[in-house]
Formats: structure tokens, sequence, C-alpha cells
């Protein structure tokens, strides 16, 4: 669900798409966990580039998700570092040896992962079913529930 392929995707422009703070975090998260702890503190108020039915998510069904995610950063970003530098670095497999069903789920108006990443997956994993939905970042969960029920038949 709107995740990011290998950096080292091969013909996948890895920083297309994503805006100049996205750019900067990923460089910093790339360049190790240091870096990354330094792009925190010097852009400490950064928002997320969210669309507006994104936002929405956080009122409605989604409501909890921030009461999991603010605890997760009150005493450390370690978490949100460790994360950034794991996605900026080899997966150390390839994709292509992916040999069970796979559902990938972005949304068309992702503009913090760019569907592009999804693309490339489903371009090299075998059989892997895309979904590019008009959604956003968050707002994609929207679509989750079909998703899942398509992969359970495919695994039944």
């Amino acid at each position: 669900i709107s995740g990011l392929a290998p950096t080292d995707a091969e013909g996948l422009d890895f920083f297309a798409g994503f805006d100049a703070a996205g750019r900067r975090e990923l460089a910093a998260a790339s360049a190790g966990p240091q870096e990354m702890e330094r792009f925190l503190a010097a852009e400490p108020d950064a928002e997320p580039p969210f669309e507006p039915d994104d936002l929405a998510m956080f009122e409605g069904a989604w409501s909890w998700f921030m009461d999991v995610v603010r605890p997760s950063m009150v005493h450390s970003p370690d978490g949100f570092v460790d994360d950034d530098v794991a996605a900026t670095h080899p997966w150390g497999f390839d994709p292509a040896g992916i040999g069970v069903p796979t559902v990938l789920l972005h949304g068309a108006r992702d503009r913090m992962v760019p569907a592009d990443h999804s693309r490339w997956l489903a371009g090299v994993i075998p059989d892997a079913d895309l979904r590019v939905v008009d959604a956003g970042h968050l707002s994609v969960m929207r679509f989750v529930e079909p998703a899942i029920r398509d992969l359970h038949s495919r695994l039944a």
C-alpha cells in the first residue's frame, strides 16, 4: 500500500515525482541515520504533502491513526529514522523472486510516494495485481478491504 520501490530499481528514477521536501528527506535518509536525524532537526515542522481527502481520513474511520503515530514519536524519532533509512537502501533480494499472490495498491494522487513506484513493482513481481485508484497517500486506505478480499480469493 503506497510503497516505495527499491532505490536500485532499474529503469525507475527513484526521486522523480517527490516534492522538494520529500526529495530532501529521502536524500538525507539515503546518507544514513545521522544525516536523517540532522534533517529532522533542521526541518522539525515539515508537513507531509497530504491531499485534502488524506486529511479527512483523520476525522473518519481512520481517526485512531494519529493516536498511534503521535505516541510513537514522543520519546524519539528513531522508528521514523529507521523506516526512511531502510526504504532508501537496497532491499537485499530481487522482487522478481516474489512467488506469492501480491496486490499493490496506490493512490494516483499520492504526493508522498509517487504511484510510479508501485507501477515499477508490478512490472517485476510475477502476476502482481496493480491497483492505482483515485486517492492520495492515506485516503488509499478506503480501497484496502476490496483488495484484501480479492487477494484472499486468489489464495483460496
